[in-house]
């Protein structure tokens, strides 16, 4: 069972919690915490196919901030789960939040200019992540045509990558 804190349309705690897939207890201006993380290789981006038990869709890396979490810790938390690649919060450029019904996604991006990451030996939580791969903005902006890319992925992307 994964608690989750609320948030305001601010961003703060509220003093209610709620057990993770219980949404029916989200009141009105109450939100769940979320993060999402790029990862940039050049001018290629980092995007996951998820497993099938994750809807088999591609997407960034991110999940939810659980109880007693702050969404910086929990990106970092999240691209050493999914990934197995570890970073430091100050490795990460904070891109801004987008808000959507009852959850506030925090985006993040990690920037790699000398393509290095691509080498690197990822580690994949195979219960959530089925396959990595690195696109282009045009190939990213294909699969949003195809309509294979997660809508919220979608939504942020468009918002702060393109």
């Amino acid at each position: 069972m994964e608690l989750i804190d609320l948030i305001d349309i601010n961003g703060n705690k509220i003093n209610k919690t709620i057990v993770r897939g219980h949404s029916d207890e989200i009141g009105e201006g109450e939100y769940v915490p979320v993060v999402s993380i790029y990862l940039r290789s050049g001018i290629r981006y980092l995007i996951q196919y998820t497993s099938e038990a994750k809807g088999h869709v591609y997407a960034t890396t991110g999940g939810v901030v659980p109880s007693g979490g702050e969404p910086l810790k929990q990106a970092v938390i999240e691209v050493k789960e999914e990934l197995g690649l570890e970073l430091k919060e100050s490795d990460l450029k904070y891109l801004g939040r987008i808000v959507r019904d009852d959850i506030i996604m925090f985006v993040y991006i990690y920037e790699d200019d000398s393509c290095e990451i691509e080498k690197y030996p990822f580690k994949l939580q195979e219960s959530e992540v089925e396959k990595i791969m690195w696109l282009s903005k045009d190939e990213i902006e294909d699969l949003i045509l195809k309509g294979m890319l997660r809508e919220s992925t979608c939504e942020h992307y468009l918002k702060f990558i393109k």
